[in-house]
């Protein structure tokens, strides 16, 4: 989440978010002019045009119950990265393991030869100034989380699949066929080119 959140206020919207404890990623977002509330609340509501949760937000979530009863558009943390994507030509890495450090070389390489990608990343990687993120003009790259099922419905220009194991399988009916099935119905959806890690 908070790549996205830097990526939208580098855009020039406002944004603002809760985590349960304070941390260095907290810190850092506040310097970047972030709000961050620590605990969610009904209070930490600051009229939103749009609540982006996680799938981890249950539905008794005081602030996403503010966001329904008021009327407030609530959307997935997936779908703000899908449309996000659809914006510009991308490439995303997916795979049971090994994303963001793929991701993280792809982006050194583009960044090395030239090139001036948007880098969204699930983790902290030195090789961006901003930990998890950095703002381009070019391709988007992006890592893109398998663990709920919803990146089978991304259509990249470009995609890697690193690797596939039974992981996150309570997602997907507690099977390994489900989950592979989900990252056939993936692969299907890439517009121009995919790499696979296959044997």
């Amino acid at each position: 989440m908070s790549g996205l959140a830097m990526h939208l206020a580098s855009e020039g919207d406002q944004v603002y978010g809760s985590n349960y404890e304070e941390n260095e990623r907290v810190d850092y977002l506040r310097a970047k002019g972030i709000n961050i509330y620590i605990g969610h609340s009904y209070e930490n509501f600051e009229k939103p045009d749009v609540v982006v949760r996680t799938t981890a937000i249950k539905q008794g979530n005081p602030e996403l119950v503010r966001a329904l009863s008021e009327g407030v558009p609530t959307i997935y943390r997936m779908e703000l990265l899908k449309n996000l994507l659809s914006r510009n030509t991308s490439l995303c890495v997916t795979g049971t393991d090994g994303k963001t450090t793929t991701t993280a070389m792809i982006s050194k390489i583009l960044v090395d030869s030239g090139r001036d990608p948007t880098v969204l990343l699930g983790g902290i990687n030195p090789l961006l100034s901003d930990g998890n993120y950095r703002k381009g003009e070019g391709l988007i790259v992006s890592e893109l989380d398998e663990s709920d099922g919803f990146f089978a419905s991304f259509k990249p220009d470009y995609a890697i699949i690193t690797n596939v194991r039974g992981d996150h399988l309570e997602h997907y009916d507690n099977s390994f066929n489900n989950l592979k099935n989900h990252f056939k119905y993936f692969a299907r959806g890439v517009g121009k080119m995919l790499v696979t890690n296959a044997d």
